[in-house]
């Protein structure tokens, strides 16, 4: 986990710009989201003078990632959608493919000489119209 701390400031952030007065439980007190992020941030900005200037400026871009993630994601536009893509190209690379066999259909009147009941049911019916207006007319 050497070197992480930067991509975990960025997700702090992001989740403290993304919805900021969320209250987190932290032993015994609620804190929201928004003063977490901010303390960390004045924590590194304080502390690049004292040691490191190098990793508190990583944490800082970081910070400043995960801000500008977040209001790009807010407005609809997936910045880091290219990322994705690459991703999922090299996974289907080494994904196995199972083989596609031809879907049976069977034919729609595979024996000609079946009885085909919709049609005789017609018949009928108009026939027995046919019978019951002729006896209403005698």
């Amino acid at each position: 986990m050497i070197g992480s701390s930067a991509g975990v400031m960025a997700v702090l952030i992001f989740m403290c710009s993304y919805m900021p007065y969320k209250d987190v439980r932290i032993l015994v007190f609620n804190i929201k989201l928004i003063y977490i992020g901010l303390f960390f941030v004045v924590l590194d900005l304080i502390q690049i003078p004292v040691s490191n200037a190098g990793g508190h400026l990583a944490h800082l871009g970081g910070a400043m990632t995960g801000y500008i993630y977040q209001r790009n994601i807010s407005r609809g536009n997936d910045i880091g959608q290219w990322i994705s893509n690459i991703a999922s190209y090299f996974s289907s690379l080494f994904s196995f493919k199972r083989p596609r066999f031809a879907k049976y259909i069977p034919q729609q009147n595979p024996n000609p000489n079946k009885i085909n009941l919709k049609s005789i049911k017609q018949k009928l019916t108009q026939s027995l119209i046919k019978s019951v207006s002729q006896d209403m007319q005698a």
